[in-house]
């Protein structure tokens, strides 16, 4: 990106004019693109000078229509609007020139297949999306296009911690890093409880947290395909939350970490991992903090649906392996000492006394939350992961990122043949490369 600054006639002070170019999903052009940010003096070189900002609508809004889509096999298109954004907060008065007559122009972009970084793909009825593209430029950024995958985002049983290793230099390009990985969850929840492991170690990283997230860069790089699939739904689908804690699992602050996954059906629309705000003093406190804060997801998804006038089946199932928070949330006289997590249980004894939500037991085996929660070893990670992600090969022209990024060495009839070889096996499975 470019960026010009000139001297503005009104009180607004600098105002810089950005020019960048906006890229379709296999890298080629797509059209040059300006942008105007008035007080531009504000911004930071080389931390935010050549960003923009807009405000995004909440992940999961995108994941529900995305499942709606597929179940009333609708053919989405997409649109831009040529408008403007003002974010942030401004002591002085801002005057602009508006559209004529108040209208914005919209220009009709096609079939839906790519936008906001994600790479969207229709098959049999099915819908896959990705970020294939946004994980090969993080790669290219890091210089580990050629680097050696990793089996699992996270090593088992290795603790990180606040004074572990040496201060590392440039505190600001682990912030960019750990930023970037995060928008990267909004398909790859695989990934979720790594980045919020290194996410906690922002204000002042050291040489071992950035060896951790550039593993995660090397387990995006052996598994780059990964992304969710979307399947359609029956008439009345149902909401399903699956949750679980790892308690005092912190070691710097011994505070436990939530985790849950809710579904609608088999289609996966929310999911969180972060630490708990406060140490809970046993187990079954942290397990039912975690409780309460799926009920609450679940319930606003269930507002959110039914203002867009899809039908529910209740009770929503919240899934915990946990014997005694089951019996907490069913049981009102039983636990009638824990007055210290007395919001959250009545919060949710209430749900469950009105019917709307029903706590469930799940075995161990059958607990894909657990990889929001810890880092487990190769084949119970590949296990849960299986669950959740789903591999599909993209459609890429002419090879396009995956030629750079699985071949960079190779040239002329080397690549040519392994390219011929791979697209003959991928149209007798009836996939395109």
């Amino acid at each position: 990106m470019v960026f010009g600054t000139f001297l503005s006639v009104s009180e607004l002070g600098w105002v810089q004019v950005g020019f960048s170019i906006k890229r379709h999903f296999d890298g080629s052009i797509e059209r040059y693109k300006a942008r105007l940010v008035a007080k531009g003096f504000h911004k930071r070189p080389s931390i935010d000078y050549a960003k923009t900002f807009s405000p995004l609508v909440k992940p999961a809004t995108i994941r529900i229509v995305l499942s709606l889509v597929v179940s009333h096999s609708w053919s989405p298109h997409q649109l831009d609007v040529k408008n403007a954004f003002l974010h942030g907060f401004l002591q002085e008065d801002v005057y602009m020139a508006q559209p004529p007559s108040g209208h914005f122009d919209i220009k009709d972009l096609g079939p839906l297949n790519y936008f906001l970084g994600l790479q969207v793909l229709h098959k049999d009825g099915t819908l896959h999306i990705n970020q294939l593209k946004y994980a090969h430029d993080l790669l290219q950024k890091a210089n580990l296009l050629n680097s050696k995958p990793a089996s699992t985002p996270l090593a088992a049983k290795v603790l990180l911690s606040v004074s572990d290793g040496a201060i590392i230099s440039n505190p600001t390009e682990y912030c960019e890093l750990i930023g970037s990985l995060q928008y990267l969850t909004f398909t790859r929840l695989d990934i979720s409880f790594a980045i919020n492991i290194v996410a906690q170690f922002m204000s002042a990283p050291r040489a071992s947290h950035l060896v951790a997230a550039k593993r995660i860069l090397r387990y995006i790089k052996g598994t780059i395909d990964l992304g969710l699939t979307f399947t359609p739904q029956t008439a009345a689908a149902r909401l399903s939350a699956y949750s679980d804690a790892d308690w005092a699992g912190c070691l710097n602050s011994r505070r436990s970490t939530t985790g849950y996954v809710i579904t609608l059906e088999t289609n996966l629309i929310s999911w969180c991992s972060k630490k708990q705000p406060t140490v809970s003093r046993s187990s079954t406190e942290s397990e039912y903090r975690t409780l309460s804060h799926a009920c609450v997801e679940t319930t606003w998804l269930c507002s959110f649906l039914h203002e867009l006038g899809v039908r529910l089946r209740f009770p929503v199932q919240l899934f915990r392996d946990n014997l005694s928070t089951t019996y907490m949330a069913t049981n009102p006289i039983f636990h009638a000492h824990t007055r210290h997590i007395e919001l959250d249980y009545h919060f949710v004894r209430e749900k469950v006394a009105l019917g709307s939500h029903q706590v469930c037991l799940v075995p161990f085996v059958d607990q894909p939350v657990d990889l929001f929660t810890k880092a487990p070893h190769k084949p119970r990670h590949h296990h849960m992961s299986s669950k959740l992600v789903h591999p599909v090969k993209p459609s890429l022209p002419g090879g396009g990122v995956l030629t750079q990024l699985f071949f960079p060495r190779l040239h002329g009839s080397q690549l040519y043949n392994i390219l011929l070889a791979i697209s003959l096996s991928c149209c007798k499975s009836d996939f395109l490369l």
